[in-house]
């Protein structure tokens, strides 16, 4: 009587668990996330003879990787292969059908496997999909890909596999006809594992299934601040593409209108000493923004003008703020040369390798008169600085 109730009472808490809501932010590094299976097809001729429990129907499985800040889905896709792409055009192709999201989390025991695991997953990124579900080293299945990459921890076991469908006793038809197609026989017994049996490791916990109405609220906004964007409210678009860029940092949309915004207000503003503290300011929040070549072109002109500016008042510590942010920006540019033509670029850096020059720091002279001379091979007089502070050294 003590075993019944306590297998009702599992039977219970296993029921009400697998309701629970989590949030996407409640997700941690290394987390798994198994895809509710659906009733037809493919998806459903894999639950039908691997669901153990009425309460786990999975029919996929991935790894989950938060990179900086960035969340990142590392999975085998029937359509794609073994792939690494952003956790919201994971959610974005899953949320079509409406499918169970949950996330399930390894024990502490086994939560020291996950970095390797990781490392791992990246190495058979590129192998293509195995229709067979015959295990082999060359192409990979969802639950295969998983089992694999935590097996050196056996966190996962395999199994037998079986095709029969539980309530006729015989072969499932959809796998009959799928492996006619192949032309092979239906691997029966053969070795294997399968989202619904991962689920079901002593070795990984529930935590919840994705919440997606904060998803779906997040979408809104981001539409709202692209219509806005397309009628010309910038100022008002911002507020709300940025909330949704704070969601998902990998969105080229949400991207390219805030790189938008960014040069705008660039157009705008004509003090260089606050266009130069913006894109800084943007450079903090949005680091994809100075990959701009627009942006690079008004950063590297309101250095030159405020490093010249500075440079005038003898006011070297400044120049050498400017200079420094030239340089960085020159050094990151893919094409740099589009940017030496620039007004005053060559006598900033001439000048102010003659000051440090002068100052008798010949070492740090000498690499500015190196950088000059790399940006403006024909400048005579940055060649000749160049070869007296190479002599200083010697």
């Amino acid at each position: 009587m003590k075993k019944f109730l306590f297998g009702m009472f599992c039977l219970l808490f296993i029921q009400q668990g697998y309701g629970q809501q989590i949030d996407y932010r409640d997700i941690k590094n290394g987390d798994l996330i198994f895809v509710g299976a659906e009733k037809e097809n493919l998806s459903g001729a894999i639950n039908r003879v691997t669901q153990q429990s009425k309460d786990i129907a999975f029919d996929h499985v991935a790894l989950l990787e938060i990179d900086n800040d960035s969340l990142f889905v590392l999975h085998a896709s029937g359509k794609k292969g073994t792939v690494r792409e952003s956790f919201w055009d994971f959610v974005r192709n899953q949320k079509k059908d409406s499918q169970q999201l949950a996330i399930f989390r390894l024990t502490e025991e086994y939560a020291t496997s996950i970095p390797t695991a990781i490392q791992q997953a990246k190495k058979l990124l590129g192998k293509p999909y195995n229709y067979t579900y015959v295990l082999n080293d060359s192409s990979l299945y969802c639950s295969d890909y998983i089992e694999r990459i935590f097996r050196t921890r056996n966190v996962f076991t395999l199994q037998p596999m079986t095709f029969v469908n539980p309530e006729t006793g015989t072969t499932d038809a959809h796998w009959k006809t799928f492996y006619e197609k192949q032309g092979m026989e239906i691997p029966e017994g053969k070795l294997g594992c399968n989202p619904n049996g991962l689920a079901q490791s002593p070795h990984v916990s529930f935590i919840g299934n994705i919440n997606l109405a904060t998803h779906d609220s997040l979408l809104a906004l981001r539409d709202s601040a692209i219509l806005l964007f397309h009628t010309l409210n910038l100022e008002e678009a911002e507020g709300p593409i940025a909330q949704y860029y704070a969601f998902d940092q990998q969105d080229t949309i949400t991207q390219n209108i805030l790189r938008e915004i960014c040069i705008s207000n660039l157009k705008k503003q004509k003090d260089p000493y606050i266009n130069y503290k913006s894109i800084l300011a943007w450079e903090t929040k949005y680091p994809f923004t100075l990959n701009n070549a627009d942006i690079q072109r008004v950063l590297l002109m309101e250095s030159i003008k405020l490093g010249m500016a500075a440079f005038d008042q003898n006011n070297f510590e400044i120049v050498e703020r400017y200079y420094r942010t030239i340089t960085t920006t020159l050094s990151r540019s893919r094409s740099s040369e589009q940017f030496v033509g620039l007004a005053n670029l060559d006598h900033l850096i001439y000048n102010y390798g003659l000051h440090t020059f002068y100052a008798k720091d010949f070492k740090k002279a000498n690499r500015i008169f190196a950088v000059g001379n790399r940006y403006f091979p024909s400048d005579v007089a940055m060649k000749k600085m160049l070869t007296l502070s190479k002599q200083k050294l010697q």
